[in-house]
């Protein structure tokens, strides 16, 4: 899966579940994990990642201000 298509998926989530994105996101990861599914929880750790990135209020130190 692609970056775009993965940042796209994790806005979906967020604009859809809200505040419960993540916690369905981690429950997707469970069920992809307890099927042996690498590649799903691949692509299901970059969503996560993206929706945490995009749910993040506070810079990180040294992050420049665009």
């Amino acid at each position: 899966m692609d970056e775009i298509a993965i940042w796209r998926a994790a806005r979906l989530l967020i604009d859809q579940y809200g505040l419960a994105a993540i916690e369905r996101g981690c429950a997707r990861l469970r069920e992809l994990t307890a099927a042996g599914d690498i590649e799903g929880c691949r692509v299901w750790a970059r969503i996560l990642a993206a929706m945490n990135e995009l749910r993040r209020t506070e810079r990180w130190y040294g992050e420049p201000v665009n």
